[in-house]
């Protein structure tokens, strides 16, 4: 055989030799490639689904076993990779779900701490709501414990009349005495005294009217225990032997209005008797009667001056 065919074939047989052994290596390299990409995807949670050779590869047709296993491991790749793509989903929802759940209790949390604040809220509102309240309180204790108070010093006081001598009664006069009972002084103080004798008892809607001009200046001031006169006179004789007759029936009433050094509401103070006359006229017992007694806003009338 001529030495160039020889040639030929050696060169022809090494080719083939060096294919059939760079085949199998070419198959092991391929599977240890994908092996290497399967454990990156399984470290970063996100597998990647990788296609199997071709069928129609010259690779394939050479090396037969090869491509099989290769193919079957591509295949079981595919599902695994499906099953941990799935596990990554589960997994990102629960972390989902623990997120939504600590957004919950955040949001749970900052409710209890807005209830807690409005319920401090409140109760400092109520706090000073309760001081605002004692303090007027004690105000007004203070208020009514130091203020002014007049009126009548123990009752209506009378003496008779006289003509020319003691035997000569004329008449009976009448005086009321206006005491301050209070700690500090009354201002402006103003007062009147009337006197009316009657038929009949004083009716109950009977106004009490001033009939008389007997006052007292409203500049005139009271310090505490001070107190002032007040007269008035006009029952007589005759009418007195009536009174103790029953046949007539007298009455005197007295009012006296003024200002504490509060200065907030102008006061009043009423007072009326009935006059009782027994002994011959030697003694007149001066009686508590009607609605005209009281003081402040028990009085029958506002104050007037």
């Amino acid at each position: 055989m001529p030495s160039s065919i020889r040639v030929r074939y050696l060169a022809i047989g090494g080719c083939l030799a060096f294919l059939l052994l760079a085949i199998p290596a070419l198959g092991q390299d391929t599977e240890s490639n994908v092996l290497t990409e399967e454990a990156q995807d399984s470290a970063s949670g996100q597998p990647e689904l990788r296609p199997g050779p071709s069928p129609n590869s010259a690779s394939e047709a050479a090396g037969g076993e090869d491509t099989a296993a290769i193919g079957r491991f591509t295949c079981a790749d595919t599902n695994d990779c499906a099953e941990k793509d799935l596990t990554a989903q589960n997994r990102m929802a629960d972390a989902t779900d623990e997120m939504a759940d600590l957004a919950l209790e955040q949001l749970n949390a900052t409710y209890w701490e807005i209830a807690f604040l409005i319920a401090t809220v409140v109760a400092a509102l109520l706090a000073v709501g309760a001081a605002f309240r004692a303090n007027k309180i004690a105000r007004d204790s203070a208020e009514r414990q130091l203020r002014a108070y007049m009126a009548i010093d123990q009752s209506v006081k009378w003496q008779k009349a006289y003509d020319r001598s003691p035997d000569d009664i004329v008449g009976y006069n009448f005086t009321f005495t206006w005491r301050n009972y209070g700690q500090t002084p009354a201002r402006r103080c103003i007062a009147r005294a009337n006197f009316g004798t009657f038929d009949t008892k004083i009716p109950d809607d009977f106004s009490y009217d001033d009939h008389q001009i007997t006052d007292v200046s409203e500049t005139s001031h009271f310090g505490p225990g001070q107190h002032f006169n007040l007269s008035i006179g006009g029952l007589s004789i005759t009418d007195g032997e009536a009174v103790e007759r029953g046949e007539k029936f007298a009455y005197v009433w007295t009012w006296c209005e003024y200002t504490d050094i509060f200065g907030k509401v102008r006061r009043r103070t009423e007072a009326c008797y009935e006059l009782r006359i027994t002994d011959g006229g030697a003694t007149l017992n001066p009686t508590v009667w009607g609605p005209f007694n009281g003081a402040d806003e028990d009085c029958l009338h506002k104050p007037k001056t």
